[in-house]
């Protein structure tokens, strides 16, 4: 059987190149996308689709109706996702001190609560089937903070990722 990945920010740089990549190896993608559909569509038409089509799915990851929904469509249209792939993530650039609330809730949001609320979803559909991989993305800005990106590096460091832009594999049974 082939195996189905969830992308979330697919329609990114980094999220783009994950999904051409896993394409190649026969993997069907549901690719999250939020806002840029278009691209998002012109993503999923340039992929080689293998071992079936793969599907977007919209989600604002900032609302877990809306993160429940998208897994509950993945499991009704493609079946039980086999690996998570946790990529979205927004930058904030700006100093600590000038920071409002309101910015460092959203990237919390995106960055940290978003990719536990995913998987949350996720996992269930892994032990039901005893296998599963969840992938978390990271930046080096979470190792090695930059001037003005004081939200990012404490968020992203939580999920104990592995250098610039490497992946963290946790294999769930």
């Amino acid at each position: 059987m082939t195996r189905l990945a969830l992308i979330t920010g697919a329609s990114g740089g980094l999220g783009s190149a994950i999904a051409a990549k896993l394409a190649m190896e026969g993997y069907r993608l549901a690719l999250h996308y939020f806002k840029n559909e278009d691209k998002a569509e012109a993503l999923r038409k340039s992929l080689p689709a293998l071992n079936g089509e793969h599907t977007l799915v919209e989600a604002d990851l900032r609302n877990e109706a809306a993160i429940k929904s998208m897994t509950k469509q993945v499991l009704q249209e493609m079946g039980p996702i086999d690996v998570l792939i946790n990529n979205a993530g927004i930058p904030f650039s700006g100093l600590s001190w000038k920071q409002s609330t309101e910015q460092w809730e959203e990237v919390f949001a995106i960055n940290t609560t978003a990719a536990w609320m995913v998987s949350k979803y996720c996992i269930p559909m892994m032990r039901e089937k005893n296998e599963g991989r969840i992938i978390y993305i990271s930046s080096v800005v979470a190792h090695r903070p930059l001037t003005g990106t004081s939200a990012m590096p404490l968020q992203r460091l939580h999920w104990k990722v592995n250098g610039h832009k490497r992946l963290s594999y946790h294999a769930l049974v």
